[in-house]
C-alpha cells in the first residue's frame, strides 16, 4: 500500500519525508511558538509529545514523579500553579489513569475556564505490560508497537486539526484518546504501578468489584479498611489481603463502608470496560449484580457443555 523508499524514521518511530526534515533545519517548523503543558504517565502520550517537539512545539513535560508531587498536595496554592500554567498554554496533554485529577479535586473546567482557546488531549491507554513498560529495569516506558504508532497517528491528526480550529474560531477542543484491551480485567497485566480490578466474595455470598489504577488509590483503600500493605506489594498480595478482609462482612456493609469510592471518575472508568452494561443501573465500583448474572449464565453454559 505504501512505498517507503523516500521515507525516514525519527527516533520516536514516526515516519516523515526528507523535505519536512529539511524544513525543520531552517527553524521554520509548523508548530514553532506553540506551548504545550504535559502531565502524563502514558506511553502513547510520550510518543505524541516527541513528535510534537520534532514539529517545533515548546513542551513543558512534567515527569510522573514531579507531577504526582503537585497533584497529591492538598494545598490550593499548588493547584493554582497548574491552573496558572494553563493560562498561556496552547495545548494541555493529560495522560494519567482515569480519575487521577478528579480524585485530587482538579476538574478539567479548572484548566480551561481562563483559557478558552486551549486544546486539551486526554490519553487513557493501557496497551503495554509492565515487562515492556515503566517498571522495566533499564529503559524507558516507550515500546514502539503497531498500536502505539496507529493511535499516536490518530492523536496527532486530531491535535493538529484542533489547534487549527482554535486559532480560527477562538474556541478550544477536548480530545479523548482511548485504547483499552477488552479483556484487560482478566490478566491484570496493564502497567499502572499496582493496578488491579477483581471480584471479591462477601460473607453473604455476594460479590464486590474493586478496582484501582495507581498506588495512591491502593493506599487510600487499605487505609479505609485499616489494613497495612507494603509499598512494593504485588497485585496478588494486594488481592489476597482484600479477599481475606472483604469476606468477613456482607455486601451492604462494604457498600456503606467504602462510599468514599462512589465518585464520578469511576463511572468514566467503568464505561470503558467490557464488564459493565450501563452506568445508570449499578453503583461503582460495586457491580455485583452484573457479576452474579454473568456467573450464573457461565455456570449454566458450562453444565450444558458437559
Amino acid at each position: 500500500m505504501f512505498r517507503f523508499s523516500t521515507i525516514r524514521c525519527l527516533s520516536n518511530g514516526t515516519f516523515i519525508s526528507p523535505h519536512i526534515r529539511a524544513r525543520f533545519s531552517s527553524k521554520s517548523a509548523p508548530l514553532l511558538g506553540v506551548k504545550i503543558l504535559a502531565m502524563h504517565d502514558s506511553a502513547i502520550a510520550h510518543l505524541v509529545l516527541k513528535t510534537l517537539k520534532d514539529f517545533g512545539a515548546e513542551i513543558i513535560d512534567a515527569s510522573p514523579a514531579v507531577c504526582g508531587k503537585i497533584i497529591d498536595d492538598e494545598s490550593q496554592i499548588q493547584r493554582n500553579i497548574l491552573v496558572n500554567m494553563c493560562r498561556k498554554t496552547d495545548l494541555l496533554i493529560e495522560g494519567f489513569p482515569a480519575g487521577t485529577l478528579q480524585r485530587n479535586e482538579l476538574q478539567l473546567d479548572h484548566f480551561i475556564q481562563n483559557n478558552s482557546t486551549m486544546v486539551t488531549a486526554r490519553f487513557t491507554d493501557n496497551l503495554y505490560s509492565s515487562v515492556q513498560g515503566k517498571l522495566y529495569s533499564y529503559r524507558s516506558a516507550l515500546e514502539l508497537t503497531a498500536h502505539l504508532r496507529a493511535l499516536s497517528t490518530v492523536a496527532l491528526s486530531s491535535i493538529f486539526m484542533a489547534l487549527y480550529d482554535a486559532q480560527r474560531s477562538g474556541h478550544g477542543t477536548v480530545i479523548d484518546i482511548d485504547a483499552q484491551y477488552l479483556s484487560q480485567h482478566l490478566p491484570h497485566l496493564c502497567d499502572r504501578g499496582g493496578s488491579f480490578r477483581r471480584f471479591y466474595k462477601t460473607s453473604d455470598g455476594k460479590w464486590l468489584f474493586v478496582g484501582a489504577d495507581d498506588q495512591n488509590s491502593v493506599a487510600l483503600l487499605f487505609k479505609k479498611l485499616n489494613l497495612s500493605i507494603d509499598n512494593d506489594a504485588s497485585n496478588e498480595q494486594i488481592s489476597t489481603a482484600l479477599a481475606d478482609n472483604l469476606q468477613k462482612q456482607p455486601q451492604n456493609f462494604w457498600e456503606d463502608q467504602l462510599a468514599v469510592y462512589e465518585l464520578g471518575w469511576f463511572d468514566e472508568w467503568a464505561s470503558k470496560t467490557a464488564l459493565t452494561v450501563s452506568t445508570s443501573q449499578y453503583t461503582f465500583p460495586f457491580v455485583s449484580n452484573v457479576f452474579d448474572s454473568w456467573w450464573s449464565t457461565l455456570k449454566t453454559d458450562a453444565s450444558n457443555l458437559s
